[in-house]
């Protein structure tokens, strides 16, 4: 059974602690690392005011890319099955002439 820890992490100056699996501590602290440098990079811009827009925006920037990323590795793995398919394809074909060729060639 995974034991439940409480970590703690900061973002914007503010500590916050958060209840989660020991052993996803680490990438809980490596995900409020990157959204603490998302949210001082658009405080720090001065195009956005106020802390619940700054949150809001930085969401909707990480939902986007997010997005982004699926929609790019399904496009790959959907390139990387017509490849396979492709070339089992021309395997089936080589080994179905193979036998043929052997049949010329022993005449």
């Amino acid at each position: 059974m995974t034991k439940i820890v409480n970590a703690t992490v900061e973002i914007l100056g503010k500590a916050y602690t958060i209840r989660c699996p020991e052993t996803e501590t680490y990438s809980l602290h490596q995900a409020a690392e990157y959204l603490n440098s998302k949210m001082q990079e658009l405080n720090a811009s001065g195009k956005v005011l106020g802390m619940e827009k700054i949150i809001i925006i930085t969401a909707l920037n990480i939902a986007h890319r997010l997005l982004a990323l699926e929609a790019e590795k399904d496009k790959t793995a959907s390139t990387l099955q017509e490849r396979i398919t492709s070339l089992f394809s021309k395997v089936d074909h080589v080994l179905a002439v193979k036998p043929q060729m052997e049949l010329l060639s022993a005449e």
